[in-house]
């Protein structure tokens, strides 16, 4: 599966080239507590809502352990850069970007990019009477056509964006469900369901940036 339009699918797969893709959910349906908003620099809090009624099998994922597995693919390949794919407004992201200059790009950076072409062809008109389809879009295969994709446990978007792009790695050995970062996410939903304050003492000043 790909892009009907071949000039749009050539464009959006050479921005994203060598990239590694990063998919991150903090949308609809994932658990949302008070420690899990401390965890959010101050001035992005604003694009999250607490959802504690909602399924704890959904934890949310603090930065932290995405900024390890960035840092990890840096010490191996000092040219690495990333696509971020994220189902909340962009901008609550942003601080990524500070944090690791000219290496993050987002959808926003992609539409920016291939602007001209993408107007030419009305990709981001209104359709199926969902305002952003075409953008929605154009971040999927954005984070398909990346090099590799660390997923978001248990979504079907990271699963369909991998099986579209044809990577050889399945969902479930993805980075964020083995070793270090499989342990976490373990000690993250045991938080959810006992209540034992575990995210609380992992809220560093280091996260607060």
């Amino acid at each position: 599966m790909k892009i009907k339009n071949k000039i749009i699918h050539e464009k959006i797969k050479a921005t994203v080239q060598g990239r590694t893709g990063i998919h991150i959910r903090r949308g609809n349906g994932v658990y949302l507590d008070h420690h899990d908003i401390l965890s959010i620099p101050r001035g992005y809090m604003k694009y999250y809502k607490l959802c504690p009624e909602c399924d704890p099998n959904y934890a949310f994922i603090r930065d932290q352990i995405y900024f390890d597995i960035i840092d990890d693919l840096i010490k191996k390949d000092k040219n690495a850069k990333f696509f971020i794919g994220i189902d909340v407004n962009e901008n609550a992201i942003e601080y990524y970007k500070t944090k690791y200059p000219g290496r993050i790009k987002t959808c926003k950076d992609i539409v920016k990019e291939n602007k001209k072409v993408l107007n030419d062809a009305k990709f981001l008109d209104p359709r199926l009477q969902l305002k952003d389809m075409g953008y929605d879009l154009i971040d999927f295969f954005s984070l398909s056509y990346t090099e590799t994709i660390i997923h978001s446990p248990p979504s079907s978007w990271s699963y369909m964006a991998s099986h579209i792009g044809g990577h050889s790695q399945t969902f479930a050995k993805s980075e964020m469900t083995l070793g270090r970062v499989y342990n976490e996410y373990n000690n993250l939903n045991y938080a959810n369901h006992n209540k034992n304050e575990y995210k609380l003492q992992f809220i560093s000043r280091d996260n607060i940036i």
